[in-house]
């Protein structure tokens, strides 16, 4: 395993070095991080860090810039974030653009942590070796050496590259206890990379301490970044599962434990909610004829289904089928929806009712943004659906059902196909011929409303010239024009205003 430059890399290292040479002799100058882990993997990464080792990153970038103006070459100002460790900066980082490449400059660092938090209480400059045992993998904690053109491996994060596991540079309990939010880290990068779990760091990872510990210590916006997504200075990152391998990641969150610590919903808020039973295991089992597999193994099916059909898009559609996959029948973990069969097997009836419900709160304790909320619970009360869809609705259902879930109608498709497919009732290609011919007829209904909705072909000013008054009634009358356009989309203008008169007609007799 070796490391490729480009000839920016190349031109902006040698850069670097004659800077060092001149105004800070004997500095040695190391990139760390992600950007050795991506290079030696083969691939290319913009996200450079340099760590002087005798100077702060400030001072040496501040060298840098003076360098390239008395040079003449044009570089960008030096931005400086300042230490904020409830961010995890827990030394200032100076930004520089030069020679066409981003680079932040940080010193290297020694940590120590309190059992209250974790952020460190005892942040110093540090040298290489101490830098690499505080950070939270063997893989991200490689040096490129600048000074001796070399890779530096303090913790044997090379063996675990190439032999892709993911392992801690010091005890792991050791390491999570210290920063909880590492475990989630750890499946975000072992999803991205395809890393298998160390024995003995899953076996820490699993320790109800450190799960008490990553709900104590760790707020729940951190948590959501690494779950979905976190916004960075210059770009979005992906989180868990809306990276390379959600399937992987949500396998992993169920490895560890994390499933039922983070995707459910407590004793306490099941009474405010009304639910008088506590939540059974996520991978209950389903005691159904139609299901083969308990209920996590069918979701863990249902993503992997889901993710192979629908492909691309970015990080926030990602996650929002992700999330719609786990969370669609979390609400059979509910035994309030439990009954039986005649044939004596267990019924599921208003379980998508529940999955709405507990979707909603689940997704706000992780400070999900509101239109994620909004449209995850949604999609679980209505990916039952298309099913009924296809085994006998009328045009006007299906047009009810464009107007309820509006954009989300194709997700909400592409999960009941997905579910149908893990449930493996019937030959796979029949499943996916009674689907696709519900997308033609769904597709027909768009092209004929025009959209998710059929428009209405008269207004409320239109309403109040033939003697509507504004306000609730004008509300109900609209209201009842729209259920008759469900009926007739193409109804025109003449015949709106003809029904409008006709129920006010009505309702003054």
């Amino acid at each position: 395993m070796s490391i490729r430059l480009t000839t920016r890399e190349q031109d902006l290292f040698s850069l670097l070095l004659e800077v060092a040479s001149r105004s800070a002799p004997g500095a040695v100058l190391r990139v760390a991080g992600g950007w050795v882990r991506d290079k030696l993997l083969g691939g290319e990464s913009s996200d450079i860090d340099i760590s002087p080792d005798s100077m702060t990153g400030e001072a040496f970038a501040r060298l840098v810039k003076a360098h390239l103006d008395a040079e003449g070459i044009r570089a960008s100002d030096v931005t400086v974030i300042k230490a904020n460790p409830a961010q995890s900066k827990h030394l200032a980082t100076a930004m520089l653009r030069v020679k066409g490449l981003a680079v932040d400059f940080v010193q290297l660092r020694s940590e120590g942590y309190s059992a209250r938090s974790r952020i460190p209480d005892a942040v110093r400059p540090g040298t290489a070796e101490e830098d690499a045992s505080r950070r939270d993998l063997t893989i991200n904690a490689l040096f490129y050496n600048l000074n001796e053109d070399r890779v530096e491996d303090f913790v044997g994060g090379l063996a675990d590259l190439e032999h892709r596991v993911a392992r801690t540079p010091i005890d792991p309990y050791q390491t999570f206890m210290d920063d909880p939010l590492r475990v989630l880290r750890t499946v975000r990068f072992a999803a991205q990379l395809g890393l298998s779990l160390d024995p003995g760091l899953a076996a820490a990872a699993r320790r109800p301490e450190v799960h008490r510990a990553l709900l104590d210590k760790v707020s729940r916006e951190r948590i959501w970044n690494e779950l979905a997504w976190k916004h960075e200075v210059r770009s979005v990152k992906p989180g868990a599962l809306s990276g390379a391998d959600p399937v992987h990641a949500a396998a992993l969150l169920g490895e560890l434990g994390l499933t039922d610590l983070l995707l459910t919903v407590g004793p306490e808020e099941l009474k405010r909610l009304g639910l008088t039973s506590e939540l059974d295991r996520f991978d209950m089992d389903q005691e159904t004829p139609h299901h083969t597999r308990n209920l996590w193994d069918h979701t863990l099916l249902v993503l992997e289904h889901l993710v192979r059909d629908r492909g691309g898009a970015d990080a926030k559609e990602r996650t929002v089928a992700a999330l719609s996959a786990l969370l669609h029948d979390i609400g059979k973990r509910y035994p309030g929806v439990w009954g039986t069969h005649e044939a004596g097997h267990r019924t599921y009836h208003r379980h998508e009712q529940i999955s709405q419900i507990l979707a909603r709160v689940i997704l706000e304790k992780l400070s999900a943004p509101s239109d994620v909320v909004a449209r995850v619970s949604k999609i679980a009360a209505g990916h039952g659906r298309p099913r009924a869809l296809i085994e006998g609705a009328s045009d006007k259902a299906v047009r009810r059902f464009l107007g309820d879930l509006g954009d989300d109608w194709r997700l909400v498709v592409d999960l009941a196909r997905a579910d149908a497919l893990a449930k493996a009732a019937e030959p796979r290609e029949v499943t996916r011929d009674r689907y696709r011919a519900l997308e033609r007829r769904i597709r027909k209904e768009l092209d004929l409303m025009g959209g998710t909705s059929p428009k209405r072909p008269v207004s409320g000013h239109d309403l109040k010239d033939i003697g509507v008054p504004p306000g609730p009634r004008m509300g109900e009358l609209l209201r009842v024009l729209d259920e008759h356009l469900l009926e007739n989309p193409a109804m025109t203008r003449e015949e709106a205003l003809a029904l409008a008169r006709a129920v006010m007609t009505a309702d003054e007799k």
